[in-house]
């Protein structure tokens, strides 16, 4: 087990959100606690990275309401490439009346902005399968 976790960590995060400063905080918490973070403003873009990077990717967190197009979309995308990828889903806007939340939300956690980092990074460990991960103080 301890050698899977070890495996997992080595993957990169890849988190999509169109908020410059949510993109930079999450990165910033992601590589203080010593995970890898790709970082994507654009989800066309981080759709073409991660085609070109499927193998280091370990889970995608992603804003739902980007121009482009939206998360869930994102999501049908890369589930289509690797139906066991991991997910996260963030959002500050209200989107209970979409017909694909339904779907997604029942298998993928949702965070509602604002939210803690820690309860962010707690939600990340459990979906990568590891213990929760915490800032190092002594990392830059």
């Amino acid at each position: 087990m301890a050698q899977l976790e070890q495996e997992v960590l080595k993957g990169q995060v890849l988190v999509v959100e169109d908020n410059p400063v949510i993109l930079q905080v999450l990165s910033f918490a992601l590589e203080r606690c010593g995970l890898g973070a790709t970082a994507w403003d654009n989800p066309l873009e981080a759709l073409e990275y991660y085609r070109n990077n499927k193998d280091a990717i370990s889970i995608v967190v992603t804003d739902i309401d980007m121009p482009g197009i939206n998360g869930f979309e994102l999501c049908n995308e890369i589930l289509a490439e690797n139906p066991d990828m991991a997910f996260i889903f963030i959002s500050g806007a209200p989107f209970c009346d979409r017909l694909d939340a339904d779907a997604h939300l029942e298998r993928f956690p949702f965070l509602s902005k604002p939210f803690r980092i820690s309860h962010f990074l707690e939600v990340l460990s459990n979906e990568m399968g590891i213990e929760t991960v915490t800032p190092n103080p002594t990392s830059s």
